[in-house]
């Protein structure tokens, strides 16, 4: 689609990859590394594992929405086949407000009814920063499940309804020594990333105390553990984009309270 000097491309169309992420190329980026490794995961998985559209102003990629089908997605949810699942939308910022949400919204729509999907679901936020619900409700998207933050909300293109349901999480909280940390490794958000990639660092220092497992993002490791991203410190979950020192404060706590101190 062209409009002047905007533009929505696919994900896979060549070069885009390497340019996947806007969110994180409005400044100065927080967490190169992290970038670097999420767009080389998009580039292997493009297509595949993942599927998506950018919306270029004036050449410059501004806007992304990232989805992928039902039967490939990393969300803890069981969703049934033919179904597109919204991992991620996005709008710089300083774009926001001419619409371009809306664009790739309906440019969305018509991709995944081209593709054959029966609808689209998301799993959106109460954060009004990040993938809100009413961002989604009022185009069109309706509420179908509310547990805490977490708002699921689905599109329909030739079927009514989906049948989806929420997969129980399979890590258990620990209390003895080591402290077990479970970090999830690639996928397409720096976000999450570079805490991850600084889980594993930090948990390193503690030696034999701490049990590090580090799983890579995949239907294998959702199917085992219920979930297919973040960091976990004995069964509970770190919030993404923590700095190093959280993290390392998050498990000498749960050392603490292992060895009874």
């Amino acid at each position: 689609m062209v409009q002047g000097e905007i533009r929505v491309v696919p994900l896979s169309e060549a070069g885009q990859a390497e340019r996947a992420c806007p969110c994180m190329t409005e400044g100065p980026v927080p967490w190169a590394q992290a970038l670097d490794a999420c767009r080389r995961w998009m580039a292997e998985h493009a297509g595949r594992t993942v599927d998506g559209l950018h919306l270029e102003d004036a050449g410059q990629v501004v806007a992304h929405v990232y989805y992928t089908a039902s039967e490939e997605a990393l969300i803890p949810y069981r969703v049934e086949p033919g179904v597109a699942v919204v991992h991620c939308e996005w709008v710089q910022r300083r774009h926001q407000g001419k619409g371009y949400a809306r664009t790739l919204c309906h440019s969305l729509a018509r991709h995944a009814a081209a593709q054959g999907y029966k609808g689209i679901l998301v799993a959106a936020t109460d954060d009004e920063q990040c993938m809100h619900h009413r961002h989604f409700e009022c185009r069109g998207y309706r509420i179908l499940a509310v547990a805490g933050p977490m708002h699921l909300l689905y599109l329909p293109l030739t079927q009514a309804t989906v049948d989806v349901q929420p997969l129980p999480l399979r890590i258990a909280p620990r209390r003895s020594p080591p402290v077990e940390v479970i970090v999830f490794t690639g996928g397409f958000c720096p976000f999450e990333a570079a805490t991850g990639q600084l889980a594993v660092d930090v948990a390193r220092e503690f030696g034999r105390r701490v049990a590090l497992t580090a799983v890579p993002a995949s239907r294998r490791a959702l199917d085992q553990y219920g979930v297919a991203s973040g960091v976990y410190v004995n069964g509970t979950r770190m919030p993404g984009g923590e700095p190093e020192e959280a993290i390392r404060r998050a498990i000498r706590e749960a050392l603490e309270r292992a060895e009874g101190r």
